[in-house]
């Protein structure tokens, strides 16, 4: 779904069972708000895995990061993977 003049955030299910959400563009505040439905979403059809792919995000408001730790403390209580695909480390720490 577009969320902005500078953010796409979609989701698709998998054949496997797993739920992909592709990000693009630069996500601000707004976005965090749609990208947090779109995470708590996902997890509430508990998949085997949820894939969370930022390769295409631009830069980041740091609301996002609160975002990412809540969905992640959520998926691992529900012992559903959530990866994050984030080459550019907009999200994670570099690990």
């Amino acid at each position: 779904m577009p969320t902005g003049a500078g953010a796409r955030i979609e989701a698709r299910h998998d054949t496997m069972g797993g739920v992909i959400i592709t990000v693009g563009g630069d996500l601000g505040r707004n976005d965090a708000a749609v990208l947090s439905r779109q995470l708590h979403t996902a997890l509430e059809t508990t998949p085997s895995v949820v894939v969370l792919n930022v390769r295409a995000v631009t830069g980041t408001d740091p609301c996002v990061h609160e975002v990412l730790a809540v969905a992640q403390d959520r998926a691992r209580t529900a012992n559903i993977a959530l990866h994050v695909v984030d080459p550019h480390h907009h999200l994670t720490d570099d690990q």
